[in-house]
């Protein structure tokens, strides 16, 4: 319970899980990066008829972002919109930031010095607080606001759609159990 990594042995530079039914890679309209798979199929559970296995790839960083897992996946989906849908948290923005660069094709080098990440690319640079660090946050210092997908960020205050499900499921039992509805279920996490 919990895991969000890579595999003993896998290679978190390189590779992410993926999932998607399309016929062929070039079928797949919407690739969504996650942190993690749990995370993917709640949100394709959410989500429920919005996007479809048959063009949209759901895409798995395990817990971890670096610019060739991004490139690997979009070099395998050319002709895909590109989203987000990582975890509520400082984390989970920072890696919207740096898969929106990888989307556009620049190359950012991020530090971090106390609470503030510092980003530079191109001879330019640009520093953000922490508290402060959203991806239209990122573009409006920048300057760089190309056309990306949707940065999707669970509801309510739940960190992640796996979070966000379990609410959601929780208040679909207590609804029905108050209608007098027995309801069977066994979650899986």
């Amino acid at each position: 319970h919990g895991f969000k990594g890579m595999a003993a042995g896998g290679d978190k530079e390189n590779s992410a899980w993926i999932a998607t039914n399309a016929d062929t890679k070039a079928t797949v309209k919407n690739v969504i990066f996650f942190e993690s798979a749990i995370d993917a199929m709640s949100f394709y559970e959410l989500k429920k008829g919005y996007y479809k296995l048959a063009d949209t790839a759901f895409v798995s960083v395990g817990g971890y972002v670096s610019p060739n897992q991004i490139k690997n996946v979009l070099n395998e989906f050319p002709n895909a919109r590109v989203s987000t849908a990582y975890d509520k948290d400082v984390n989970g923005h920072l890696y919207d930031v740096l898969t929106y660069a990888v989307a556009i094709g620049k190359d950012i080098r991020v530090t971090k010095d106390d609470n503030t990440f510092n980003f530079k690319w191109d001879n330019k640079s640009i520093k953000i607080p922490q508290e402060e660090l959203t991806l239209n946050r990122f573009k409006d210092e920048s300057g760089l606001k190309h056309r990306f997908g949707t940065v999707f960020k669970a509801a309510g205050e739940a960190k992640d759609f796996n979070e966000q499900l379990q609410h959601v499921r929780a208040e679909q039992k207590e609804q029905s159990q108050s209608k007098g509805i027995k309801v069977w279920e066994k979650v899986f996490v």
